[in-house]
C-alpha cells in the first residue's frame, strides 16, 4: 500500500513580459505581466488561497485565472494545485504615468500570512527608469554683501542633479554664466569654452544625488543689473529666468546724477532773467540691481534764491540735502529744485549743481552743474584819451582829440549794440 504525503506547498513570483523598450525596468505606461508558480512537491492535491499584492506605481489590469481584486490586492481561493505538480497564475499590471517612484514592487503569499521580505522568491521589485532633475543654488559669496554680485567678488554656484529613478543615470549637463561674470573652475572638472561649461555622462546613482559646482568672478566694473547662471540638459532649450534653475543675483545700487534746467518762466529760452522762475531737475538713475538709499546735495549759484524743492528737500540757504532717498533697483527718481532769478541780476550767469553729499563739487558746466547766462546788460563811459596840442586837457584851436566809448556788457548774453556820439559846437 502506498500512502501519499501531504499537500507541500511554494510560491514563486517572476517578471515574465514587459512592453516597455528597456528590459527590467519599470517605465511609465508599460504593461507588466508577473508569474506566480505554486510548486506543490507533496503526494496529495492541494486547495491553496493565495494573494497578490501590487505596490505603489502599480495599477491592476487583469488576472489569470480570474481572481477577485480590490485596489492593489488579488486574491484567489481554493486553487487546485496537483499533487507533486505546478499551477501558473498571472497577473498584469500598468506602470503609473508619470513615475513618481524609484521601484515598484509585487508579491504573493499564501492568504492570510505576513507579507514576504522585498525582494525575494515571493517578492519582485523591479527598478523605475533613471529621473534626473536639476537644482541650482548660490552657495558661497566672497562679498561683504549677501546675496548681491560685487565687483571683483568670487560667486559658488552648485548644481544639484536629483536621480529619483531606480536606475543609475549617465547625464549630460550644461552651465551658461550671463553677462558681468567670468569662469573661474567647475568641480568635477568640465569642458569650459568662454561663458558655457559642460559635462558628459555625469553618473547620478539610482534614487541619489550628485553635486556639481561652478565658481565665478563678477565683472568689474558692474555694467548690468543682475548676473545669472543658468543650468539645464545639454542639448535643452534655456530655462527661464529666475527659477529652480537660473539663479539670478542683483547687483549693488549704482547711482548716477544728471540735471537739467526744465522749466522758466521768463521771455528768453536759456536766459535767466531777473525776476524769472526756474525749474530744475535731478534724475537720479540706478542702473544696479539693488534699490539705493541715497543721500543728495543741491547747491544754488549767485543770483538765485531758493523757493522750493520736490521732494522736499532741507534748505540752508542755497544748499538743500535730502537723505535716504529711494531710487528703485534698475529705476530713476526724479527731484525737482525751484529757484528764482535775483533782481537786478549781478551776475553774466547762474548756476545750479547736484552731487552725492558729502563729494567734492563738480565741474561747471557738466551732466551734473547747469550754467544759464543772464541777459545782456551794457553801459556805456566816455573818455578823452589821445590829444594833439601842447597843453593836456585843453582843446587848442587846430588840434586833434581822439574819444573812445567803451561799452561794457555785464551779462551772460552777447548784446546787439545801436550808439549814437555827438560832437558839441566849438
Amino acid at each position: 500500500m502506498v500512502t501519499p504525503t501531504p499537500a507541500n506547498v511554494t510560491v514563486a513570483k517572476a517578471l515574465t513580459s514587459e512592453s516597455g523598450s528597456q528590459a527590467g525596468i519599470a517605465e511609465g505606461g508599460e504593461t507588466l505581466v508577473y508569474t506566480i508558480t505554486l510548486t506543490n512537491s507533496g503526494g496529495t492535491a492541494a486547495s491553496y488561497d493565495l494573494t497578490d499584492t501590487l505596490g505603489a506605481g502599480l495599477t491592476y489590469v487583469s488576472s489569470s485565472p480570474s481572481g477577485t481584486n480590490v485596489g492593489q490586492t488579488t486574491t484567489w481561493t481554493s486553487l487546485a494545485v496537483p499533487a507533486n505538480g505546478t499551477l501558473a497564475v498571472t497577473v498584469t499590471a500598468s506602470v503609473d504615468t508619470p513615475v513618481t517612484v524609484s521601484a515598484v514592487t509585487n508579491l504573493a503569499k499564501p492568504s492570510g500570512t505576513p507579507d514576504p521580505s522585498c525582494p525575494s522568491a515571493t517578492c519582485v521589485v523591479t527598478p523605475t527608469p533613471a529621473n534626473v532633475t536639476v537644482a541650482k543654488a548660490l552657495t558661497s559669496e566672497s562679498g561683504s554683501q549677501a546675496g548681491i554680485a560685487e565687483g571683483g567678488e568670487t560667486l559658488v554656484y552648485t548644481i544639484t542633479l536629483t536621480n529619483s529613478g531606480g536606475t543609475a543615470a549617465s547625464y549630460d549637463l550644461t552651465d551658461t554664466l550671463g553677462a558681468g561674470l567670468t569662469y573661474v573652475s567647475s568641480s568635477p572638472s568640465g569642458t569650459n569654452v568662454g561663458q558655457t561649461t559642460t559635462w558628459t555622462s555625469l553618473a547620478v546613482p539610482a534614487n541619489g544625488t550628485l553635486a556639481v559646482t561652478v565658481t565665478a568672478s563678477v565683472d568689474t566694473p558692474v555694467t548690468v543689473s543682475a548676473v545669472t547662471n543658468l543650468a539645464k540638459p545639454s542639448g535643452t532649450p534655456d530655462p527661464s529666468c529666475p527659477s529652480a534653475t537660473c539663479v539670478v543675483t542683483p547687483t549693488p545700487a549704482n547711482v548716477t546724477v544728471a540735471k537739467a534746467l526744465t522749466s522758466e518762466s521768463g521771455s528768453q529760452a536759456g536766459i535767466a532773467e531777473g525776476g524769472e522762475t526756474l525749474v530744475y531737475t535731478i534724475t537720479l538713475t540706478n542702473s544696479g540691481g539693488t534699490a539705493a538709499s541715497y543721500d543728495l546735495t543741491d547747491t544754488l549759484g549767485a543770483g538765485l534764491t531758493y523757493v522750493s524743492s520736490s521732494p522736499s528737500g532741507t534748505n540752508v540757504g542755497q544748499t538743500t540735502t535730502w537723505t535716504s532717498l529711494a531710487v528703485p533697483a534698475n529705476g530713476t527718481l526724479a527731484v525737482t529744485v525751484t529757484a528764482s532769478v535775483d533782481t537786478p541780476v549781478t551776475v553774466s550767469a547762474v548756476t545750479n549743481l547736484a552731487k552725492p553729499s558729502g563729494t567734492p563739487d563738480p565741474s561747471c558746466p557738466s551732466a551734473t552743474c547747469v550754467v544759464t547766462p543772464t541777459p545782456a546788460n551794457v553801459t556805456v563811459a566816455k573818455a578823452l584819451t589821445s590829444e594833439s596840442g601842447s597843453q593836456a586837457g585843453i582843446a587848442e584851436g587846430g588840434e586833434t582829440l581822439v574819444y573812445t566809448i567803451t561799452l561794457t556788457n555785464s551779462g551772460g548774453t552777447a548784446a546787439s549794440y545801436d550808439l549814437t556820439d555827438t560832437l558839441g559846437r566849438a
